[in-house]
């Protein structure tokens, strides 16, 4: 395990292939290697990254950055996430910068160990879709999550801590035991078109648990 902190520019990719772009310290010399599963990520001052682009993964080939744990401290940033790419997480989310987008890609939270975090910093419609997907995960919301597009739960457990869920879509699919836990007080917010059920809970499964109000 170790943590990459990024030192690229913003005409390079973030994918499973870059390697120029990481350093394992704060504004150190990139040449660190690759994030994988078992690394975590920092976006800091030091990553010089104010009103720029960082490219995730790659809209032909599908590629996608993946790390551990992902923090993000620095401002005014645009992770560019595509339809067909996506940034798998498999620890904890800390974005605290303010005026960070992470376009209108995926963001599968893959861990299958409980205690994980995810905060998005009280922002609005930063990220295009949220999946927890991590058969034995567990995740604790630290903010209300405001989600452009859809917030899916696959596998696992999510936890809304009193926080609430403002999104388009939210879906609750797929064979794999799941709970969600809203608490005694927090909201699903959904708001979806007519012609598509917001709010997805199969009637029959007997793998789904939805606990507290919604």
């Amino acid at each position: 395990m170790a943590t990459y902190y990024w030192v690229g520019s913003n005409t390079v990719v973030w994918d499973n292939a870059n390697t120029s772009s990481w350093a394992t310290t704060s504004g150190g010399t990139g040449g660190a290697g690759v994030p994988t599963s078992t690394d975590d990520v920092v976006f800091d001052t030091n990553s010089n990254l104010f009103d720029k682009t960082i490219t995730i993964g790659s809209a032909v080939s599908g590629t996608s950055g993946t790390c551990r744990d992902i923090t993000v401290s620095s401002s005014n940033v645009i992770f560019s996430l595509t339809w067909s790419s996506s940034l798998q997480v498999y620890g904890n989310v800390n974005i605290t910068g303010i005026n960070n987008n992470f376009g209108s890609g995926t963001i599968p939270l893959k861990s299958q160990s409980p205690g994980k975090k995810f905060n998005q910093g009280g922002r609005t419609n930063i990220i295009g879709n949220i999946t927890f997907d991590g058969v034995g995960g567990e995740w604790t919301l630290q903010d209300t999550v405001y989600n452009a597009s859809t917030i899916t739960l696959t596998s696992g457990n999510v936890y809304l801590n009193n926080c609430n869920t403002i999104s388009r879509l939210f879906y609750l699919t797929g064979p794999n035991a799941k709970l969600i836990d809203t608490g005694s007080n927090s909201q699903i917010i959904v708001s979806g078109s007519s012609s598509v059920a917001p709010f997805q809970v199969p009637v029959t499964s007997s793998n789904i648990s939805v606990t507290g109000t919604y």
